[in-house]
């Protein structure tokens, strides 16, 4: 999806843990809102961390499974896309070694 402070870049759904919400729950909510999907989680795949301004942030991934289609609550532009043409859409190398990781473990029979 294209991020939220610049459209030209494609970045992976991700948020703030709210109030009392664990780090898994966000992760389903944050895809719920953004990609307006539905999903349980399979995996950790990854973590990230990054400075952004005076602001620390670590960043977790998981490899989820879609269970349904809700009304997405934001509205940038959104795309559905193969593993590769993920990889080459997204803007940071971070992003692209994720999604090369998901492939992987789908390619090998599965996410255990």
């Amino acid at each position: 999806m294209a991020a939220s402070k610049r459209a030209d870049h494609w970045v992976l759904p991700k948020g703030h843990i709210e109030a009392g919400e664990t780090a898994d729950a966000a992760a389903v909510r944050e895809v719920r809102e953004e990609a307006g999907i539905d999903a349980e989680l399979e995996r950790p795949l990854g973590e990230t961390a990054l400075d952004i301004g005076s602001e620390h942030q670590r960043i977790r991934f998981y490899l989820m499974r879609a269970i349904g289609e809700v009304p997405r609550q934001e509205q940038r532009a959104l795309a559905w896309l193969e593993a590769g043409a993920a990889m080459q859409r997204l803007s940071f190398p971070e992003a692209r070694e994720l999604i090369r990781a998901a492939a992987e473990l789908l390619d090998a029979g599965g996410p255990s």
